[in-house]
């Protein structure tokens, strides 16, 4: 069960499923891009554009490989 409430993606919100995305990763380091898109209500791909976009502007950091891994925010 998960102790903190995410917002649903909006396709016209790019910024909240952001959020939404990096709240998830500050609660569990290890999350997956599946499980990620199974909370948010989006699908797996666009899970990845956000991650994409995020790692390109310094926010996200991918440690380790894809199994076995995990995620580090970078900025606050």
């Amino acid at each position: 069960m998960w102790l903190i409430t995410y917002w649903l993606a909006d396709e016209k919100s790019g910024q909240k499923t952001q959020y939404s995305i990096i709240t998830l990763i500050k609660d569990n380091p290890h999350v997956t891009t599946k499980q990620m898109s199974d909370i948010l209500g989006i699908y797996r791909s666009s899970v990845s554009k956000h991650l994409r976009v995020l790692k390109e502007t310094g926010i996200l950091r991918r440690e380790r490989p894809d199994k076995g891994g995990h995620w580090v925010v970078l900025q606050k």
